[in-house]
């Protein structure tokens, strides 16, 4: 769709008195130009320019005639916004290729607090929309265990439709850009094939936050640190830096996800380009303590809040209860196996004494969370204790340190083994077993 610069000094002051509801005309004769308005067409598009060089806002014409339009006012632009490279054009009406028309269209974007909703194939006005402001980005990282999913949960609990306003991935090695933006994908139909657009979750969610502008959204990603997030967000990288006002700062261009979001006519006269809105918000989690995982580069960081989750219980009821658990066939408590008692260490004091005697500071995320297991009606299941705690900390938290435990635990099965028999499994960390066929729940996690 053609578009042109339109300068004309008196006028532009009149422009946020115009309607944009209303039909008008102007007739112009001028000493340079004759016939200034003789190249243009219906539907084409004017940038008005004030006298200060800045865009005022967009005309759409209706009908033309060499010395007179008839046309509808699209958008007005506050105060306007500073176009530079005005200097270069000398008419009153100016012709722009396709190129400037975006660098116009998003130097318009960028000063917004909404998005426009350009209609350019239809000449009804630009409807700004108002977005409720929901543009958080976190990550919350802390040790295996410690609530960083629930935290996420607590967040988003009270959306109106919870399936509707949040999606969930989970990164991992084998995760792409293509699973998580888009691919373009063979579809069959008879004996013919076509291919289409296929959207992954990130465009979903886009769009429902463009489609829903009073709502929040939620794009939410589990452990962001197992995939390459530098390789599955790609040029949506760029996205992640917001202005004040909640959008992204800077625009990407990608056809597919703008057709998508805006359709195919709307999404050509804007360019292709794509922005965060600021109603949606993306929030992940984090592991300190995986082995084998891609590093978040500070580029990458930088553009998040990262929180921190400590690891300790909080004063409700279910932590309470979870804390309380005593380990099925022992008097150990949860609390107590992790955090100790007294001046009797816990697995985690071990866990970072260990790392700081093995030289490998790094080891001390290690540590076990406090929901790194989940209690069953006030108990620690024995079986969860052999085969996810036991497994951790044999593969993981003690991986370079095998003197943490008892004299004559060679093995994974000699550990199992030992807590099976009821025999201790630490050095440090004492276990109290209770006499077979008297550990049915009572008064636990009271």
């Amino acid at each position: 769709m053609p578009a042109f610069l339109f300068r004309l000094d008196d006028y532009s002051s009149l422009f946020s008195s115009i309607n944009s509801d209303n039909l008008y005309k102007l007739s112009l004769t001028t000493s340079s130009e004759s016939q200034p308005f003789k190249t243009l067409t219906k539907d084409d598009w004017l940038f008005l320019i004030d006298d200060e060089d800045h865009i005022r806002g967009i005309l759409q014409i209706v009908q033309s005639s060499p010395d007179s339009i008839d046309f509808k006012k699209l958008l007005e632009v506050g105060s306007g916004v500073t176009y530079s490279e005005y200097s270069g054009f000398t008419t009153v009406v100016s012709r722009i290729d396709d190129r400037e028309k975006k660098h116009l269209i998003g130097l318009i974007a960028s000063s917004l607090s909404d998005l426009l909703d350009f209609n350019g194939t239809t000449g009804n006005k630009n409807l700004a929309k108002e977005y409720v402001e929901n543009s958080e980005q976190i990550i919350f990282y802390g040790v295996p265990g410690s609530g960083k999913s629930n935290m996420i949960e607590n967040r988003t609990s009270e959306l109106n439709d919870e399936s509707t306003q949040k999606v969930r991935v989970v990164f991992h090695p084998d995760y792409s850009n293509a699973d998580f933006v888009g691919q373009i994908m063979p579809k069959k139909d008879g004996d013919s094939i076509s291919y289409e657009f296929k959207a992954g979750p990130f465009t979903m969610i886009l769009k429902k936050a463009y489609d829903n502008p009073k709502m929040p959204f939620y794009l939410i990603i589990e452990e962001i640190n197992r995939g390459n997030a530098a390789a599955i967000f790609g040029d949506v990288f760029q996205l992640l830096d917001r202005d004040n006002n909640g959008w992204s700062k800077y625009e990407i261009t990608n056809e597919e996800v703008s057709k998508i979001i805006y359709g195919d006519e709307k999404a050509k006269d804007i360019g292709f380009n794509v922005k965060l809105p600021p109603n949606l918000s993306i929030l992940a989690t984090m592991n300190t303590s995986d082995q084998n995982v891609f590093t978040l580069d500070n580029a990458f960081q930088r553009r998040w809040t990262m929180v921190h989750v400590k690891n300790e219980f909080q004063n409700d009821s279910d932590s309470n209860i979870q804390k309380n658990s005593k380990i099925k066939g022992t008097e150990l408590s949860w609390e107590n196996f992790l955090f100790g008692v007294g001046d009797k260490p816990g697995i985690n004091a071990i866990i970072s004494s260990s790392s700081y005697n093995s030289g490998m500071s790094s080891l001390e995320d290690k540590r076990i969370g406090c929901w790194f297991v989940v209690n069953k009606g006030g108990w620690i299941k024995a079986e969860d204790f052999s085969n996810k705690v036991l497994k951790y900390l044999w593969d993981d938290a003690f991986h370079f340190d095998k003197s943490v435990f008892s004299d004559g635990i060679e093995s994974f099965d000699k550990l199992v083994d030992a807590f099976e028999n009821r025999k201790q499994l630490f050095k440090e960390l004492e276990i109290e077993y209770v006499t077979e066929g008297t550990d049915e729940p009572t008064e636990a996690g009271a």
